[in-house]
């Protein structure tokens, strides 16, 4: 967030409580580094554009760098994250026009949309360690705030309200 006036790391309650600004910011960036990992640790979804078509494509596979599964060809994708429960993989993509929230199973299939609004952006979705809630960054009050929503897209409210952005949330899950 801005709020101290300059670009701060911070943690929050899922409540919206507890509000403290960080000093380090490794643990952020472990946690973020960890999103795109399923929950055994052997598969990473990870976002690819094809060099002929030009199409981006949505895939998981081993961390090795083997080849990538493509579970979705939509466009505009980025900041897949795997749900720490389940074989669900939630992504941001352009295909409906603006930013918004997918999810799609790790065994393919349609994607569903989650979110819909006329604000160009919804991003970088982040999974509560229980798979039951997203919590995600929208500018649709007309600046970045951090919202959260059920898995199934319902339900979809403000975190909390403060006169600063706030954006790229990352909900820690995991000791590494």
């Amino acid at each position: 967030s801005n709020m101290s006036g300059d670009n701060q790391l911070y943690a929050i309650d899922p409540d919206g409580a507890g509000l403290v600004r960080l000093t380090a910011d490794w643990p952020i960036s472990r946690a973020a580094a960890r999103e795109a990992r399923s929950a055994d640790g052997r598969n990473q979804a990870r976002t690819s554009r094809d060099l002929e078509t030009g199409r981006v494509w949505l895939g998981y596979g081993p961390t090795g760098g083997q080849e990538l599964t493509p579970l979705t060809s939509q466009g505009g994708l980025a900041a897949p994250a795997w749900s720490p429960v389940g074989d669900q993989i939630a992504f941001v993509s352009t295909a409906s026009g603006n930013e918004e929230i997918w999810l799609v199973d790790r065994a393919g299939g349609e994607p569903v949309q989650l979110t819909v609004n006329s604000w160009p952006a919804d991003q970088r979705p982040t999974w509560s360690p229980d798979g039951q809630q997203i919590v995600f960054a929208s500018n649709r009050t007309g600046r970045r705030q951090l919202w959260i929503m059920n898995a199934d897209g319902s339900d979809q409210r403000l975190l909390f309200e403060s006169d600063y952005e706030a954006w790229d949330p990352i909900w820690v899950k995991y000791a590494e």
